[in-house]
């Protein structure tokens, strides 16, 4: 019965195989190479027709001349479709390489959202702000803590007044010590009468100058 069903196309179809982009990318290139080769292959027969050709014209053989050129022809249309082909397979390889990118990065993608859904399942919105606030209020608390430890003892009694006016007295003891040792006179100090004898000289130098210029 089963045979039957096979027979007719009933039954379940089996699946293709999965393609492997890799392995597929591998068996284009090997057609590539084989194009290549065909291609060289060719170039050097149009060669031998052409070198082949001159011969027989130079000859007067003007028949088998022309039958050289139609083989080149023919050749030469042969690499036309090699190179197109070869173009078309090219274009599958790179479209190939690129889907196989485009999936990869899309599995990265698909990897990563599942891993942060995971995440995120084991979080709550209220529970990430209840801790939040609990860390900014014990920042707060260690920041008092920071600033009472790092005060002084016993400076917060002191007045900025009273230190200052302890400063302008010990300024005032120092200026007192500085003069103890400097003696005053008692007596009225005479001042030389300088200007008087100042006075005379440049009267008796006009007088001179006169005399000299004949003004007496």
């Amino acid at each position: 019965m089963a045979s039957l069903m096979k027979l007719f196309g009933g039954g379940a179809t089996a699946p293709p195989p999965k393609a492997n982009p890799q392995q597929t990318i591998d068996k284009l290139r090997e057609t590539l190479d084989t194009i290549e080769k065909r291609e060289k292959f060719l170039e050097v027969k149009i060669q031998k027709e052409v070198g082949q050709a001159k011969q027989l014209a130079t000859r007067g053989q003007k028949e088998g001349a022309v039958r050289c050129l139609k083989r080149k022809k023919m050749y030469e249309a042969q690499i036309e479709k090699l190179r197109g082909a070869g173009m078309t397979i090219e274009t599958q390889i790179s479209s190939i390489e690129g889907a196989t990118t485009n999936f990869t990065i899309l599995d990265a993608i698909s990897d990563g959202a599942k891993a942060l859904q995971s995440l995120n399942r084991n979080m709550d919105v209220d529970d990430v702000e209840e801790t939040m606030e609990q860390v900014r209020e014990q920042m707060e608390i260690a920041d008092e803590i920071g600033t009472a430890i790092s005060t002084p003892i016993g400076m917060d009694a002191l007045d900025d007044a009273e230190l200052e006016d302890e400063l302008n007295q010990l300024m005032e003891e120092d200026l007192h010590v500085a003069f103890d040792d400097v003696e005053v006179p008692k007596q009225k100090i005479a001042v030389p009468s300088q200007p008087q004898k100042l006075k005379e000289d440049e009267e008796d130098e006009f007088a001179a100058l006169g005399a000299e210029m004949g003004f007496e």
